[in-house]
């Protein structure tokens, strides 16, 4: 079963009652979040050929790839059944961004996300509500639009114990602007790396925010984007020739020059002395 309830949120069954293995495709478009709901037995998902995913009961799978939509491949086993929710991105935004709403794991809209969840007891309740609902009435989308958002509800629900924070696909601009301040610190002097509790603390800005925000604005943890930034102005050094390789590990914050060496080699694939000797 596979119907489009609106605003590009769809919602798909599928049962395997008899078969062996009952295999499923679906293409899905980029941008889409994909939620998996095994309400019974076993699925083997196989995206675009490159992984595949052992789904077991009771479980839910969460799953985002802003590069390369998210084929579908699977192997549903007997006795199994599924409940699917693919929802675009925007609307996912329209949904959650005004809900003072507890989200388990960031989503990153920038790289690849992949969440595994255990359903709990009042969500498979309201997923069996779906699976039992009778497909002539007049208002089947209506009921099944309102426990896809019950689901969503009961899946994201806020919990004092958890930090619970709006919802994160969207920063807003006191925060873009604190993450950007955060750069800039990085950038200032390559010399002394601070923390990221150092960073949180000078900048009044929860550890959370600042780890997720600045990999959605720049595409890299804060720690990467430090040692990238390092080793970018160890490389220009080494091309103006003017210091060796020891003092340029110095001037960079490291106080081996085998450390220094060993993530020049593995961001560039060769060491200093050997770039400085091609170069």
């Amino acid at each position: 079963m596979e119907i489009n309830i609106e605003n590009k949120i769809f919602l798909i069954s599928y049962e395997n009652k008899s078969l062996p293995l009952k295999k499923i495709s679906k293409k899905n478009d980029l941008n889409q979040i994909q939620f998996y709901f095994n309400l019974k037995g076993e699925m083997d998902l196989l995206f675009n050929e490159n992984y595949s995913i052992k789904l077991e009961e009771n479980k839910c799978l969460i799953l985002y790839n802003s590069k390369k939509a998210l084929n579908l491949n699977a192997k549903l086993h007997t006795n199994s059944k599924i409940i699917s929710f693919i929802i675009s991105l925007k609307e996912m935004h329209n949904l959650l961004s005004n809900q003072d709403i507890y989200i388990p794991t960031i989503i990153n809209i920038k790289e690849k996300y992949y969440e595994e969840i255990i359903i709990s007891d009042s969500i498979l309740f309201v997923l069996n509500q779906i699976m039992n609902s009778n497909g002539n009435m007049n208002t089947q989308k209506l009921f099944i639009k309102a426990k896809i958002y019950e689901t969503f509800s009961l899946l994201f629900q806020s919990n004092e114990s958890k930090n619970s924070e709006k919802c994160p696909f969207i920063l807003n601009n006191d925060t873009i602007n604190k993450i950007k301040e955060a750069k800039n610190i990085l950038v200032k002097d390559i010399s002394k790396t601070p923390t990221l509790n150092e960073l949180s603390q000078d900048l009044d800005i929860s550890l959370k925010k600042l780890k997720t925000g600045f990999k959605e604005i720049y595409g890299h943890s804060v720690y990467q984007y430090a040692l990238n930034n390092k080793l970018e102005f160890a490389k220009n050094l080494l091309i103006k020739g003017k210091n060796n390789v020891n003092e340029v590990s110095l001037m960079i914050g490291y106080s081996s020059s085998s450390h220094f060496i060993a993530a020049f080699k593995k961001k560039y694939g060769v060491t200093p002395s050997n770039f400085v000797k091609n170069s």
